[in-house]
């Protein structure tokens, strides 16, 4: 092999390991984000961790919504639905068949509003029909 293609294969092969490390520090701060569970005791501060992997995981993958999903999951888990909205929205505008950031959505606007929104309930329910996305969440 001549100096050139050699050269070039190292650029490719660096290329490949940094493109790696990046998807594995993505993988385990997502990991990370999505490790609290909805229970009744969870403390606003303990979410604030969990919530900044969620955003670098975000930074990491910015065409990936399954970071917006999560965050969105533990703003709202953290008692910040307002601010959860704008985020999820975001994830259902970029990923429109995602049952998952929709049932999301459904449970922020719920929080914000306190009022049960039929046809978002609809749509949820013609995208999971049998429901598991709202069982995930």
């Amino acid at each position: 092999m001549k100096a050139p293609g050699r050269v070039l294969l190292c650029l490719v092969w660096i290329g490949s390991l940094i493109w790696l490390a990046v998807s594995l520090s993505d993988m385990r701060a997502l990991a990370r984000a999505a490790a609290p569970r909805s229970t009744a005791g969870t403390a606003p501060a303990a979410l604030a961790a969990p919530i900044r992997e969620s955003e670098r995981a975000g930074r990491l993958r910015p065409a990936d919504t399954e970071p917006l999903i999560e965050r969105a999951r533990l703003l709202l888990l953290a008692g910040r639905g307002r601010e959860a909205k704008p985020v999820i929205e975001d994830a259902v505008r970029q990923e429109p068949r995602n049952a998952r950031a929709w049932v999301i959505f459904t449970l922020i606007v719920y929080d914000i509003d306190h009022r049960p929104h039929p046809e978002i309930t609809a749509h949820v329910e013609e995208l999971d029909p049998r429901g598991t996305a709202a069982r995930r969440r």
